[in-house]
Protein backbone atom coordinates (compact mmCIF):
# COMPACT_ATOMS: atom_id res chain seq x y z
CA UNK A 1 0.00 0.00 0.00
CA UNK A 2 1.55 3.51 -0.79
CA UNK A 3 1.51 5.77 2.05
CA UNK A 4 2.76 9.77 1.85
CA UNK A 5 6.84 9.95 2.89
CA UNK A 6 6.83 10.24 6.97
CA UNK A 7 3.12 9.85 7.35
CA UNK A 8 0.24 7.35 8.13
CA UNK A 9 -2.39 8.48 5.89
CA UNK A 10 -3.31 6.63 2.84
CA UNK A 11 -3.99 8.17 -0.60
CA UNK A 12 -7.16 9.57 -1.36
CA UNK A 13 -9.67 8.21 -4.32
CA UNK A 14 -8.12 10.97 -6.70
CA UNK A 15 -5.06 9.74 -6.12
CA UNK A 16 -6.40 6.64 -7.61
CA UNK A 17 -8.45 8.59 -10.18
CA UNK A 18 -6.02 10.49 -11.42
CA UNK A 19 -3.57 7.28 -12.12
CA UNK A 20 -6.76 5.84 -13.65
CA UNK A 21 -6.48 8.72 -16.19
CA UNK A 22 -2.86 8.23 -16.99
CA UNK A 23 -3.12 4.41 -16.93
CA UNK A 24 -6.22 5.28 -19.94
CA UNK A 25 -3.30 7.87 -21.89
CA UNK A 26 -0.53 4.93 -21.56
CA UNK A 27 -2.68 2.82 -23.25
CA UNK A 28 -3.79 5.10 -25.54
CA UNK A 29 -0.44 6.03 -26.59
CA UNK A 30 0.60 2.58 -26.91
CA UNK A 31 -2.32 2.17 -29.47
CA UNK A 32 -1.70 4.88 -31.39
CA UNK A 33 1.92 3.87 -31.66
CA UNK A 34 0.70 0.04 -32.86
CA UNK A 35 -1.84 2.03 -35.79
CA UNK A 36 0.49 4.08 -37.63
CA UNK A 37 -0.55 7.40 -35.74
CA UNK A 38 1.26 9.95 -38.34
CA UNK A 39 1.73 12.55 -35.47
CA UNK A 40 2.63 9.90 -32.57
CA UNK A 41 6.06 11.70 -31.73
CA UNK A 42 3.21 15.12 -31.37
CA UNK A 43 1.50 12.59 -28.89
CA UNK A 44 0.68 14.79 -25.56
CA UNK A 45 2.60 14.54 -22.66
CA UNK A 46 0.61 11.62 -19.53
CA UNK A 47 0.02 15.43 -17.10
CA UNK A 48 -1.55 17.03 -20.73
CA UNK A 49 -4.60 15.15 -20.18
CA UNK A 50 -6.91 17.86 -21.85
CA UNK A 51 -4.58 17.80 -24.90
CA UNK A 52 -4.96 13.86 -25.32
CA UNK A 53 -8.52 13.60 -26.23
CA UNK A 54 -8.03 16.07 -29.46
CA UNK A 55 -5.27 14.51 -30.21
CA UNK A 56 -6.49 10.92 -30.50
CA UNK A 57 -9.81 12.17 -31.69
CA UNK A 58 -8.30 14.28 -34.68
CA UNK A 59 -6.03 10.81 -35.92
CA UNK A 60 -8.18 8.60 -35.65
CA UNK A 61 -9.14 7.94 -38.84
CA UNK A 62 -5.18 7.00 -39.80
CA UNK A 63 -4.88 4.21 -37.24
CA UNK A 64 -4.76 0.90 -39.17
CA UNK A 65 -5.02 -2.50 -38.07
CA UNK A 66 -1.80 -4.30 -38.33
CA UNK A 67 -1.92 -7.30 -39.08
CA UNK A 68 0.06 -9.60 -36.99
CA UNK A 69 -1.20 -7.72 -33.72
CA UNK A 70 -4.45 -9.91 -32.04
CA UNK A 71 -5.79 -6.52 -30.46
CA UNK A 72 -7.96 -4.40 -31.76
CA UNK A 73 -6.21 -1.49 -32.41
CA UNK A 74 -9.25 0.71 -33.59
CA UNK A 75 -11.59 -0.32 -31.70
CA UNK A 76 -9.94 -0.36 -27.93
CA UNK A 77 -8.29 3.06 -28.85
CA UNK A 78 -11.84 4.57 -29.72
CA UNK A 79 -13.30 2.89 -26.25
CA UNK A 80 -10.53 4.55 -24.64
CA UNK A 81 -10.84 7.88 -26.32
CA UNK A 82 -14.47 7.68 -24.50
CA UNK A 83 -13.77 6.69 -21.20
CA UNK A 84 -10.73 9.56 -21.27
CA UNK A 85 -13.75 11.95 -22.40
CA UNK A 86 -15.94 10.53 -19.74
CA UNK A 87 -13.42 10.15 -17.06
CA UNK A 88 -12.33 14.34 -17.79
CA UNK A 89 -16.13 15.19 -17.74
CA UNK A 90 -16.52 13.59 -14.15
CA UNK A 91 -13.31 14.96 -12.99
CA UNK A 92 -14.87 18.87 -14.07
CA UNK A 93 -18.34 18.10 -12.47
CA UNK A 94 -16.72 16.86 -8.82
CA UNK A 95 -14.51 19.67 -8.96
CA UNK A 96 -17.75 22.27 -9.77
CA UNK A 97 -19.24 20.09 -6.85
CA UNK A 98 -16.44 20.64 -4.51
CA UNK A 99 -16.05 24.49 -5.39
CA UNK A 100 -19.81 24.87 -4.64
CA UNK A 101 -19.71 23.26 -1.46
CA UNK A 102 -16.86 25.61 0.04
CA UNK A 103 -18.57 28.58 -1.71
CA UNK A 104 -21.74 27.99 1.33
CA UNK A 105 -25.13 28.51 -0.01
CA UNK A 106 -25.94 31.97 -2.10
CA UNK A 107 -26.76 35.59 -0.05
CA UNK A 108 -30.35 37.03 -0.65
CA UNK A 109 -30.39 39.53 -3.41
CA UNK A 110 -29.63 42.83 -1.83
CA UNK A 111 -27.81 41.44 1.15
CA UNK A 112 -24.66 39.85 2.17
CA UNK A 113 -26.46 37.54 4.67
CA UNK A 114 -25.23 33.75 3.92
CA UNK A 115 -29.04 32.89 4.96
CA UNK A 116 -31.51 31.16 2.04
CA UNK A 117 -33.93 33.28 0.62
CA UNK A 118 -36.79 33.22 2.25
Amino acid sequence: MWRFPGDLRTPTSSVRVVTAGFQIVKRLRELHELGGDPAYERFPASEELFLVPDHAQTWAGKLKQPKDSPVNVVGEAAVLRAKLWQYLREQADAGQLRRSRTAGPPACPGTTSPKYCA
